[in-house]
C-alpha cells in the first residue's frame, strides 16, 4: 500500500492497535500538541509584556496594560500558530515544528541566564530574533545542505547573542544575581541539579 507520509503515524496506529486503543492514542497525541500550544502561548505572551514593553517600550506600564499586551500577543502567538496548522498538514509536523522553533528561541538564553554574568537582554532578544528568523527561512528553504533547521537557529542565536552583548552594556550585579547558577540566592536550595 502507498501511504502518504503525513498519515504514516496514523495508519501505524490503527494498524498496531485495536480501534479503542488506537483513538485514544490520537486523543494523547492532541492532548499533547494542545498542552504544548498553551503554554506556549502564554509564555510568549508574558514575555513580550515583560521583556518587552516593560522595560523597552513603556517602563511605566501599570499591571492592567501589561495584561492588555500579556493578551494581544498570545492572540498574535496564536494566529501565527492557526496559520501554522492550515499550512503544515499534519499534526506531528506541527508539533515538531514548535518544539524546533521554541528550541531555536528560548534554548540559548535560559542557558545565558543561568551560566553567563555577561548577557544582557540585548543580547538575548537579538539572538530570538536571530534564532526565529533563521529558523524559518531554513525551514522555507526546506533544510539546505542536509542540516536540521533547529541546529541553524541555535547557532544563529549564539553568535548574534554574543555580539549584541559584547557590543552592549554589560548587565548591573544585582540582575545578574538574580538568575545566575552559582548566585548566593541558590546556594541553599537543594534540588537543583
Amino acid at each position: 500500500d502507498d501511504i502518504y507520509s503525513g498519515m504514516a503515524i496514523f495508519e501505524m496506529i490503527f494498524k498496531l492497535f485495536s480501534t479503542n486503543v488506537g483513538a485514544f492514542v490520537l486523543v494523547c497525541l492532541l492532548a499533547a500538541v494542545t498542552s504544548s500550544a498553551d503554554s506556549f502561548l502564554l509564555s510568549s505572551g508574558l514575555t513580550f509584556s515583560r521583556d518587552i514593553v516593560k522595560p523597552f517600550l513603556n517602563p511605566a506600564a501599570s499591571d492592567k496594560e501589561l495584561i492588555f499586551w500579556s493578551r494581544f500577543f498570545v492572540l498574535i502567538a496564536g494566529g501565527m500558530g492557526f496559520a501554522f496548522a492550515i499550512i503544515i498538514s499534519d499534526v506531528v509536523n506541527l508539533w515538531l515544528i514548535g518544539l524546533i522553533l521554541s528550541t531555536s528561541i528560548m534554548l540559548i538564553p535560559y542557558f545565558f541566564a543561568w551560566f553567563s554574568k555577561r548577557m544582557n537582554t540585548e543580547g538575548v532578544i537579538a539572538g530570538m530574533i536571530a534564532g526565529v528568523t533563521t529558523t524559518v527561512a531554513w525551514l522555507l528553504f526546506k533544510s539546505p545542505y542536509d542540516i536540521r533547521s533547529v541546529w541553524i537557529g541555535i547557532g544563529a542565536n549564539i553568535i548574534c547573542s554574543l555580539v549584541v552583548c559584547f557590543l552592549t552594556k554589560k548587565p548591573d550585579y544585582e540582575s545578574v544575581m538574580k538568575t545566575y547558577y552559582w548566585s548566593p540566592a541558590f546556594k541553599d536550595i537543594k534540588n537543583i541539579p
